[in-house]
């Protein structure tokens, strides 16, 4: 049995470029990150 105790996401901000890279809309991308280094997702990446 396998059991996981530490998980993360990472990556996010290049998984979000490469979704973008078939509608050649990399000028959309409204996602940045804030003061406190958290990445924010914006309203046009939400609709990828």
């Amino acid at each position: 049995m396998l059991n996981v105790k530490n998980t993360s996401v990472m990556n996010f901000e290049n998984a979000l470029r490469r979704a973008r890279n078939p509608m050649n809309g990399w000028g959309r991308s409204d996602s940045h990150y804030d003061s406190k280094g958290l990445f924010i997702i914006g309203e046009n990446d939400t609709l990828i």
